[in-house]
C-alpha cells in the first residue's frame, strides 16, 4: 500500500531548456542533479535541484558559455560544441589545428593566431609620451603597443603603434599644454579672472579667461576668454 502511495505521489516538473535530467518523474521533496547541454553551463554552478508541487526549486537555469573573442581570428563555423575558427590575414594558428570546444574552463584548446610576417624591431619614442607597457627588442607581425602622454599633454592620433611587416605604424603625438605665468601676464597688464596662481598649466584646447589689472582697459573688443593651441595661448592687451 505504501509504495502505490509513493507512485501516486510521482510527479511531473517538465524539461529543462538546454539541459536534462533523469527520470523525467520524481518523488517530492527528493533532490535531483541536472545537466547542459553541450555549450551550456549550470547559472551559479548550481545543479541541485527539487521538485515540487509548484515545479522546480531552484528553477535550473542553463546559460550558454562565453569564451570571448579570438584574437587575431574570428569564428567561422559551429557544429555542436566543436567551434572552428580562422585566423586574420597575415596570421596562422600555432599548432596548425583551427578546430576548439567552448568549455566551462574557457577554449579547449587555446587557439592562438601567430603573425607571419616580418618582425619588428623597438617601437618609435614620441616626445612627451611612452609605451604603458616594458620595450621589447623585437617584435612579431600583428602586436601592438600603447602610448600615453605625460601630465597635461593631449594625444593626438591612433592609441596603438601596430607592426606590421618589419614596420611600425604612426605613432601618436603629445600636444603641449600653455603654461601661464606671472611675468607673461604682467607683460600683458591682465590677470586670471576666476583663479589666482603665479603659473597655471591649461591643456591644449581647454579655454582659460582673463581680467584686465585694475584701472586699465582692453586694447580692442575681443574676448579675454581664450584658447590653448598646442603650446601657444593668444593672450589679450590691456593698457
Amino acid at each position: 500500500e505504501s509504495c502505490r502511495e509513493e507512485l501516486r505521489s510521482a510527479i511531473s516538473c517538465g524539461n529543462i531548456e538546454n539541459g536534462s535530467v533523469k527520470p523525467r518523474f520524481f518523488f517530492q521533496r527528493r533532490k535531483r542533479t541536472f545537466e547542459c547541454n553541450a555549450g551550456y553551463i549550470a547559472e551559479n554552478d548550481n545543479n541541485r535541484i527539487e521538485c515540487t508541487s509548484s515545479g522546480w526549486s531552484p528553477v535550473p537555469r542553463c546559460i550558454p558559455i562565453q569564451c570571448g573573442r579570438i584574437e587575431n581570428g574570428k569564428i567561422v563555423d559551429k557544429v555542436e560544441e566543436k567551434t572552428t575558427f580562422q585566423c586574420n590575414h597575415g596570421y596562422k594558428s600555432e599548432n596548425g589545428i583551427n578546430e576548439t570546444i567552448c568549455t566551462s574552463e574557457g577554449w579547449s584548446p587555446v587557439p592562438i593566431c601567430i603573425g607571419t610576417g616580418e618582425k619588428c624591431g623597438r617601437p618609435p619614442t614620441i616626445k612627451n609620451g611612452d609605451i604603458t607597457t616594458l620595450s621589447l627588442k623585437e617584435y612579431v607581425f600583428g602586436s601592438s603597443v600603447e602610448y600615453k602622454c605625460q601630465h597635461h599633454y593631449i594625444i593626438k592620433g591612433e592609441r596603438k603603434s601596430y607592426c606590421y611587416n618589419g614596420n611600425w605604424t604612426k605613432a601618436p603625438v603629445c600636444l603641449e599644454p600653455c603654461v601661464i605665468t606671472e611675468e607673461d601676464m604682467r607683460s600683458h597688464n591682465i590677470d586670471l579672472k576666476w583663479a589666482s596662481a603665479q603659473k597655471l598649466y591649461v591643456s591644449h584646447g581647454d579655454f582659460v579667461e582673463f581680467k584686465c589689472r585694475s584701472s586699465l582697459s582692453p586694447n580692442s573688443s575681443n574676448n579675454h576668454r581664450v584658447q590653448c593651441n598646442a603650446g601657444q595661448i593668444p593672450y589679450p592687451q590691456c593698457t
